[in-house]
């Protein structure tokens, strides 16, 4: 755990002018660097303690497992050149951001508030660093749909820190489909624009069964200039239309496969269940295979072309490395089989052997202690010799005399890599 000096930041890692699949378009979040910038070296004096989120916005707010409390963070880092570093260009935050030194708001997510039964429940130690995981995934894929997020100490408790996206923009799914009298034509619409479709892949990578409805963002207006705003237009709907919010269950394998999916990923990846004249459930939902569109490939490269980079920041999060090594079999299964994917169209996560077993060496030198010998020895062995490595006892290896040559290091850096998925592909 990284304790001083009391914040991580994370500059985003899509500035590359050598990345040929570098997606290159404004963020409805404004100037992310600067408001991480910001974020992360404020002094706390600058920083203003305004309530529980659920008080502030009683009508807007659904009730929270953890607690969630909003700050506020003045602005006073200018810089000549651009009039301000949160210069706005893309003007659809600017009830959260306001030009010429006013304030950024924050929702702090603190480590002490986090729900003790859910985490238990779950298997996390604890939520925040998923918060600020999702973050750093959602811009290494150039998906632009978490606000920024930091993990900093305020007034000694440490936690996410993360933009606030202001109800009367964005509202949660459920609320704009009354509030915007939104057709079904206008919903079939959405649910092929790039920013659905970037939220079924997003929650599938990062094992996300927990996309209800209270959690993916609608916008609800468009800032067409200063203070001056408009009703979107669901008809022309624009690039920037949904925000993710709420990451902390994720990267979790074992609970992702055994809780339904939610939200953009369950549409494009199970036909919806047959319900009866009452309302009753007649057929469960039927499995369905959405093709990807080629933008979809493009961003699922980006984010595989900074592998290394991303994996390096979810560890200083202390991410479990296993979760880490699963996000990335659920990235390059989603290229190989062309088609959305989740828990509803499929039992395991189907990989080549040759693909599976690269990944595995590529994190054995990347997630473990394993010395350079080990890892070299280790991609000289067969699938099947892995494979019996994985699925057998210590003990009963140790009495194999085929086994009984292998260097201890060997099996113990193997038996790391013990997981159903990973036997399931060998």
């Amino acid at each position: 755990m990284i304790k001083e000096p009391g914040f991580l930041p994370y500059p985003s890692p899509l500035n590359r002018e050598s990345d040929e699949a570098h997606i290159e378009r404004a963020s409805r979040f404004g100037n992310k660097d600067a408001i991480i910038e910001i974020m992360s070296t404020c002094d706390e004096k600058e920083i203003r303690f305004l309530g529980k989120i659920g008080e502030l916005y009683p009508e807007t707010t659904p009730p929270h497992t953890n607690i969630v409390e909003v700050i506020e963070i003045p602005s006073h880092h200018e810089d000549q050149d651009n009039n301000s570093l949160l210069t706005n260009k893309n003007e659809v935050t600017q009830y959260v951001i306001e030009h010429e030194g006013t304030v950024i708001y924050c929702v702090f997510k603190p480590f002490d508030g986090e729900n003790k039964n859910r985490k238990e429940e779950t298997g996390h130690n604890k939520f925040y660093s998923q918060e600020a995981a999702a973050y750093i995934v959602s811009e290494a894929f150039g998906f632009d749909l978490v606000p920024p997020t930091v993990i900093r100490t305020i007034q000694g408790r440490e936690g996410a820190l993360q933009l606030f996206i202001h109800p009367e923009e964005y509202a949660q799914w459920e609320t704009c489909q009354d509030k915007l009298n939104i057709t079904q034509e206008q919903i079939e619409k959405l649910e092929t624009s790039r920013d659905f479709y970037n939220m079924a892949m997003f929650d599938f990578i990062l094992a996300n069964a927990d996309r209800h409805q209270n959690n993916w963002l609608l916008k609800t207006r468009l800032q067409s200039g200063v203070n001056e705003h408009k009703e979107v237009d669901l008809d022309e709907v624009t690039p920037a239309t949904l925000v993710a919010i709420d990451h902390g269950e994720t990267l979790s394998t074992y609970s992702y496969r055994f809780n339904p999916t939610k939200g953009p990923s369950r549409i494009l990846t199970e036909i919806e269940p047959t319900q009866g004249s009452t309302g009753e459930q007649i057929d469960l939902g039927i499995p369905k295979e959405t093709p990807l569109p080629a933008e979809c490939i493009v961003a699922l490269k980006q984010g595989i072309s900074l592998q290394e980079e991303v994996t390096k920041q979810l560890l200083q999060l202390e991410i479990d490395p296993q979760e880490i090594l699963q996000m990335w079999i659920r990235t390059y299964s989603l290229i190989h089989e062309g088609v959305f994917l989740s828990n509803r169209n499929r039992d395991h996560i189907p990989l080549p052997i040759d693909q599976t077993l690269d990944l595995m060496r590529r994190y054995i030198s990347l997630l473990t202690t394993a010395s350079e010998d080990t890892v070299e020895y280790i991609t000289t062995l067969s699938p099947r010799t892995i494979q019996t490595i994985l699925n057998t006892p210590l003990t009963t290896l140790r009495q194999n005399p085929s086994f009984a040559a292998i260097d201890k290091t060997v099996i113990h850096t193997l038996k790391q890599f013990n997981h159903p998925i990973i036997r399931a592909n060998i």
